[in-house]
């Protein structure tokens, strides 16, 4: 998790900015910090393999290789799998040339608009994406136990 944190913030472990390790303790929050409300260009969560991944403006990598936002271990995602821009309040879905295709609902895509709430398949990784409104990012809850179920009901894997 403090791997993962560290990449959010942009954080280097050996000149942390961020975060510092406590030697025989743990980890601690170090410099300045101040009280904001959460910027309204957050507006989708993919979630997959049981974690939520939070999608921001801008594009987010899907596959195997490091460094990408959403990382899936499962070999029949490609190091590149698929990438997911979200530009002025529009999400699009592309698959990157992967060799097990990206699927919304259940039809293969190559690139395509998202409305919110569609069942997605990377190469047989399934993960569904959650809109959210601008008004709703002020307050941020996911129910992870819902979205988990919705995946079940939808596939029937869980």
């Amino acid at each position: 998790m403090v791997n993962e944190v560290r990449r959010a913030l942009g954080d280097d472990p050996r000149a942390s900015q961020y975060l510092r390790t406590v030697h025989g303790f743990g980890y601690a929050f170090c410099g300045d910090a101040t009280a904001s409300q959460l910027v309204a260009s957050v507006s989708a969560f993919l979630l997959c393999e049981g974690r939520a991944h939070l999608l921001q403006e801008g594009e987010s990598m899907i596959g195997r290789a490091v460094g990408v936002l959403v990382r899936l271990a499962n070999p029949s995602v490609s190091r590149f799998h698929a990438r997911i821009t979200l530009r002025q309040g529009e999400i699009w879905l592309e698959d990157l040339g992967s060799k097990n295709g990206t699927y919304v609902n259940g039809e293969a895509i190559r690139t395509v608009r998202l409305s919110g709430d569609e069942l997605l398949d990377f190469g047989g990784v399934v993960a569904t994406l959650t809109l959210r409104s601008a008004a709703a990012t002020d307050s941020l809850k996911i129910d992870i136990r819902d979205v988990k179920r919705r995946i079940a009901e939808q596939t029937s894997i869980f």
